[in-house]
């Protein structure tokens, strides 16, 4: 089976120097564009880090509205892709911690090559943050497991009330607010910028 890189020399061959009609038309050009920009996205993709969603994966309370649900997802680990079929029902947190009643805590949403979405807690989750953003900075700063791209965080919790995962609508009174994690071309566009 011919390589990419073979199939590329190939076709410049054959575009350049056997039909000077196409040359003349412009199609090597848009050829020669068109593998440069393939050969661009390949190499950031090698540079990403290979763990990385795709799109946006729209987390969202689910239709189990203790749940977390999600959009289909593209990812990739160690740059091999992968998807995840979407889960409208979604993705039940229940061995997760409940906030402490005035005190917010902070979820991560991965998934890795086994096509599972784990959930991740603060290291301080029984005890709380005080402030939403506090909670969110606590679980941005969670070093996510090896060979797993992240979806997002979400921030539980609300002044008053206690969330307890798995048993506390998701929907009511605002108990949560998701943050999408950056999707690779995201991240390419902000270091183009």
């Amino acid at each position: 089976m011919a390589t990419l890189s073979a199939l590329t020399a190939i076709q410049k061959r054959l575009l350049k120097e056997y039909d000077p009609v196409l040359k003349e038309a412009g199609v090597s050009d848009l050829i020669d564009a068109l593998i440069a920009s393939n050969n661009q996205f390949q190499t950031a993709l090698a540079l990403a880090g290979g763990d990385e969603i795709l799109h946006v994966v729209g987390l969202a309370p689910g239709t189990t509205n203790t749940d977390i649900a999600h959009n289909l997802v593209h990812y990739l680990i160690n740059g091999v892709g992968y998807r995840l079929a979407a889960n409208a029902a979604g993705v039940a947190p229940d061995a997760l911690a409940a906030t402490v009643s005035g005190k917010y805590n902070g979820w991560r949403f991965e998934v890795g090559i086994n096509g599972t979405v784990d959930l991740i807690e603060v290291t301080n989750a029984a005890a709380g943050y005080d402030t939403a953003a506090d909670a969110l900075a606590a679980i941005q700063a969670v070093a996510p497991n090896a060979d797993h791209a992240i979806l997002g965080w979400a921030v539980v919790g609300k002044a008053a009330t206690v969330v307890s995962p798995g048993t506390t609508s998701l929907v009511a009174d605002d108990n949560i607010v998701f943050y999408e994690a950056d999707t690779l071309f995201e991240k390419q566009a902000a270091a183009i910028a």
